[in-house]
């Protein structure tokens, strides 16, 4: 990896001899402690330099938090690996050796910064934060989707006390949440939101029914006050004025087409005087004129002409 020697600062090796007990003086292999003859060539030190150096290399050009540069150092590497196996085996042909061993590095670059982003403990905190971006994407989208829900609400008319529309509207927007943060996750997970199975909503045991409007006060008085009288003519031995149309109806027999003809009819027009009188409507006192004024007094004069003016009290 280049510029790998100048990611962590050269240091001597830690060992010391054993006869002399000095310190070796020799430089340490890079990321680790001990130089090659005190077991920097063993395995296990080898895989915890190269985690050193991946991690210094991460942080030295990156001036953000650790487990946000490791996060987005695993996604990159990770981006790198899924292309380099696209593109490996898009042929269909058997591997070559060349092949094989950049498909190796690329999944080894990604173990390498995964294994560092566990061994500092960055993975906890890259799964909080995606955990808690998921949830922001969440509530936004359910606010988005909760003031469509009330407006349906309104739209659709229920009839709930306060209490009940608060709490109902409360169950809306905490569905709506819940299926907001199961389809990101989902969709991030697998790439598609087709398989996405939401929580049934809060409406889904609502029945909606259509109310009659109400009758008018005026209407019903007349219906009762209508029944009122035909009871009280049933128990005088009277008929209502509706069923004596009715018999009336019945006694006489139907009118036929053949009697809607153009033939005269045999009727007189009697003149008859009228016992009626013609009473004037009584019109109203015509207001009296203005009277002309009688007294008048200065009052509202200034003072000097309350008694006369100068001139007319110097001419006597």
């Amino acid at each position: 990896m280049a510029g790998r020697p100048n990611a962590i600062p050269p240091v001597k090796c830690a060992a010391h001899g054993r006869k002399t007990k000095r310190p070796c003086g020799k430089h340490a292999v890079p990321g680790a402690v001990v130089c090659e003859l005190h077991g920097g060539k063993a395995q296990q030190v080898a895989e915890r330099a190269l985690d050193r150096l991946t991690l210094a290399e991460i942080i030295r050009g990156d001036p953000r938090p650790l487990h946000v540069a490791l996060a987005d150092a695993l996604h990159t590497v990770d981006a790198a690996f899924v292309d380099t196996k696209l593109r490996v085996t898009a042929s269909g042909d058997e591997l070559t050796a060349d092949e094989l061993d950049r498909l190796l590095a690329s999944a080894e670059r990604v173990v390498r910064h995964a294994s560092v982003a566990i061994k500092t403990g960055a993975i906890e905190k890259i799964a909080e934060s995606y955990e808690r971006n998921t949830k922001l994407e969440g509530q936004l989208a359910a606010e988005v989707i909760g003031r469509v829900l009330d407006a349906f609400a309104r739209g659709v008319g229920l009839d709930l006390e306060p209490v009940h529309r608060v709490r109902f509207q409360q169950e809306l927007r905490e569905w709506a949440l819940e299926s907001a943060t199961l389809a990101l996750s989902t969709v991030d997970s697998k790439g598609s939101g087709d398989d996405v199975t939401v929580p049934p909503p809060p409406l889904a045991g609502v029945a909606f029914v259509t109310v009659e409007p109400a009758s008018s006060p005026t209407a019903q008085t007349s219906s009762t006050s209508a029944n009122a009288s035909d009871g009280e003519r049933q128990r005088t031995g009277a008929t209502s004025p509706s069923t004596s149309r009715s018999s009336a109806s019945a006694d006489v027999p139907a009118a036929t087409v053949a009697d809607e003809s153009n033939e005269p009819l045999d009727a007189e027009l009697v003149d008859e005087p009228l016992d009626a009188e013609l009473v004037e409507p009584s019109t109203p006192p015509a207001a009296s004129p203005p009277q002309p004024r009688t007294g008048w007094r200065p009052s509202g004069l200034p003072n000097p002409w309350r008694y006369g003016s100068p001139y007319t009290r110097s001419i006597g």
